[in-house]
């Protein structure tokens, strides 16, 4: 579960800083998520937005970990 919030006008400039473009969003988790790192070589974690139960669900890939902490998370994602 999450909570899925549109970016904030200090999240975008930061995005398009990383030269990040797409549909992106940014979510609380109540779970930690790993975003993409390039030093350890490792992808970000892909999630599965289920809106309606009768309209197909919607990936979305972790690109950046914006905050973590013991028992959340803060991360951008954008639509695969």
């Amino acid at each position: 579960m999450g909570n899925v919030q549109a970016l904030s006008d200090e999240q975008l400039r930061h995005a398009n800083d990383m030269n990040l473009s797409g549909v992106m969003r940014s979510v609380y988790l109540s779970q930690n998520a790993m975003g993409v790192s390039f030093r350890q070589i490792r992808g970000g974690d892909i999630l599965t937005f289920r809106e309606f139960q009768d309209i197909e669900p919607t990936e979305w890939k972790v690109v950046h970990a914006a905050e973590t902490w013991d028992n959340w998370c803060h991360v951008i994602v954008v639509q695969q």
